[in-house]
């Protein structure tokens, strides 16, 4: 009997010990499984990704690019909790490295220090300018509720920069065409090419600054022509392609200012015109839309990146910036990104350009 009973009890053991093996068999394997549809989610996301931007890759660039692009989900996931809702999401940097996001910077490392300048451009015959300005808004409130230099018709169409590391440039001439039209002095595209490949002091597409560029246009008496004269290639051209005419728009005054306060720069915005601003770009290369609130913000290494303010709204819950960018129309807002006010969003109010144009004849 009491052999009957030991042989009961180990026939009991080995089916326990038969039964954890299995649970720990299929456990094993069912962690297996799951890793494999992380993998394959990846997978099919990134698959779509590259039909949806028309991108091809093979071999050792497709599985690095996959890696990028695996960060750059875990980044727009963290970006988005901290806004709240989805803002972020993936654009044609998402299967870009660090460093390649690194090297798109505008701003040249070297020359980041803010200098406050007031400027006005001291030229031999120097022209009269219309005093009867377009005007943001009809409201004679010293900020009003919305400013739109869009409906006004002054804002000129959305350009994309490329590899080119010319934001600065597109900025200023961005600033100019603007300026021209609400000063009534003309209403034409100008060329982003001509100062790109005349400026030769300011690095082209190898990064320049706005406050150098405009020392650079405000000595020279150099005018900027119309687009159809100088067509964008997005390609610099050192000395220029050929002899630049002189019947362009030429900067008369400028303003580059450090820290400014919010509220100078709302009404700098409504009752003069757009503004130039930089910014810290990481986190704009995910952006697809909404308002940017708290995913954004400055340090001393990452404001490198000109935008345009063209206008604002303090009517909804969160007040924002409209910031014109120069990224394509595919980007963001068709072309445009909205940053909240109040907060400094990207350092906006670090460095903050203005200016006034003249006709150069």
């Amino acid at each position: 009997m009491n052999m009957f009973l030991q042989f009961l009890v180990i026939l009991i053991l080995l089916f326990n010990i038969s039964i954890l093996l299995r649970l720990w068999y299929e456990s094993r394997n069912l962690r297996k499984s799951a890793h494999v549809d992380i993998v394959d989610v990846h997978q099919i996301k990134f698959k779509y990704y590259l039909k949806q931007f028309n991108k091809k890759y093979y071999a050792y660039e497709y599985n690095m690019r996959l890696q990028n692009f695996k960060v750059s989900l875990s980044k727009i996931a963290r970006m988005n909790a901290l806004e709240g809702y989805p803002v972020f999401g993936l654009t044609q940097f998402s299967d870009m490295s660090e460093q390649e996001l690194a090297d798109h910077v505008g701003i040249k490392p070297e020359e980041k220090e803010c200098r406050a300048l007031n400027i006005t451009c001291d030229y031999t015959h120097s022209r009269k300018t219309n005093n009867d300005w377009i005007k943001c808004s009809d409201s004679n409130a010293d900020i009003p509720d919305k400013c739109d230099w869009r409906k006004k018709g002054v804002i000129g169409k959305i350009r994309d920069q490329k590899e080119c590391l010319d934001c600065w440039a597109f900025s200023i001439v961005g600033l100019m065409e603007s300026m021209a039209a609400i000063q009534g002095v003309s209403h034409k595209t100008f060329s982003v090419q001509e100062l790109l490949d005349c400026s030769l002091l300011y690095n082209g597409c190898f990064r320049g600054r706005v406050d150098s560029a405009l020392n650079y246009l405000c000595n020279t008496e150099q005018g900027i022509v119309s687009e159809d004269q100088y067509p964008l290639t997005v390609i610099r051209r050192y000395g220029g392609r050929y002899e630049v005419p002189v019947n362009g728009v030429r900067i008369k005054q400028y303003w580059h200012q450090c820290n400014m306060k919010e509220s100078d720069i709302l009404r700098l915005v409504a009752h003069h015109g757009p503004v130039a601003v930089v910014v810290n770009e990481a986190p704009l290369y995910h952006y697809v839309g909404g308002i940017i609130r708290r995913a954004c913000v400055r340090g001393k290494d990452s404001i490198d990146h000109v935008v345009q303010i063209v206008g604002f709204d303090l009517t909804g819950i969160i007040p924002y910036y409209i910031v014109r960018n120069s990224w394509g129309t595919h980007y963001g807002d068709n072309g445009y990104v909205k940053l909240a006010i109040n907060y400094n969003v990207c350092g906006l109010a670090d460095e903050v350009t203005a200016l006034t144009v003249e006709m150069s004849r």
